[in-house]
């Protein structure tokens, strides 16, 4: 007999196949293992964390304390920095800025440090802007930009990471910085006029609601900036007085812009948990 030499496509195929059957041969044996361990194994229904899908350490799991130092799968902390996004609504409460701007809207940017093991204390760093407009005329339009930069902190009642719904107070201060200007409403052209400028502090008090990773939030804010007229503005009144009156003196004014503010949003947790 003379040897015959297969292709090599056949012989492949062949150590493939003979491959697959094997592995379809410890599978089943695998699958058959587990089924039969299982009730073995059945214990009652693990709670999971909802951000990690980490099972939580129950009161009646078994904690090995001969062992140093041993990794506890099933125990939660929350990480050490979120980042907050929220829009949000309001209602003007001030004197002088609801008798033109009865409402606004605008967001929030926020990133929270958590320094106690607890998790329930969160401070840090906080951007808002607010955006205010109203009719002036057929054709005009005034408009208030609004935004400041300074510190937030939130108490929540209970540790975050043991629970998906959660209630906090919150309190901040920041710095703002506040511009009024008119301009065309749509379908009209024009220039923009500015109209007065100013800034302040302002301190905020409020109380949310979480679940799990977004937020509802209401707050009052206690804003007094101090406001004075364009330079530009006043350059034209005086102008047009055309010198035969005194010059306009335009003082600084303290408005109120007391501001009932609502926001709803989300919450990032950032990096590894500790």
């Amino acid at each position: 007999m003379h040897p015959v030499e297969l292709p090599f496509g056949f012989t492949a195929a062949k150590r493939w196949k003979g491959g697959l059957h094997l592995f379809m041969s410890c599978l089943c044996l695998l699958l058959l293992l587990l089924t039969i361990q299982q009730p073995a194994f059945a214990q009652k229904k693990r709670v999971y964390d909802y951000s990690t899908g980490e099972p939580v350490l129950q009161e009646t799991d078994t904690i090995y304390p001969d062992e140093p130092q041993r990794s506890q799968g099933g125990e939660r902390t929350f990480p050490f920095m979120v980042f907050e996004a929220g829009l949000n609504a309001g209602l003007s409460t001030g004197y002088e800025l609801k008798e033109v701007f009865p409402f606004g809207n605008g967001a929030e940017f926020l990133l929270h440090f958590n320094p106690i093991n607890s998790n329930r204390l969160f401070v840090g760093p906080m951007f808002s802007f607010y955006y205010f407009t109203n009719y002036y005329d057929y054709a005009t339009q005034d408009n208030l930009i609004w935004w400041g930069f300074g510190a937030q902190a939130k108490y929540y009642i209970k540790d975050r990471s043991k629970t998906r719904w959660n209630v906090y107070p919150a309190v901040s201060v920041k710095y703002n910085r506040v511009t009024n200007f008119l301009s065309p409403r749509p379908g009209y052209a024009g220039n923009t006029l500015d109209v007065l400028n100013g800034g302040g502090m302002s301190f905020s008090l409020g109380a949310g609601i979480t679940r799990n990773l977004t937020y509802l939030q209401v707050d009052y804010h206690a804003f007094n900036p101090m406001t004075k007229i364009d330079k530009d503005l006043k350059d034209q009144f005086n102008t047009n007085a055309g010198g035969l009156y005194e010059p306009y003196q335009f003082n600084k004014t303290r408005m109120g812009f007391g501001y009932l503010n609502i926001t709803l949003g989300i919450q990032l947790p950032v990096g590894g948990r500790r």
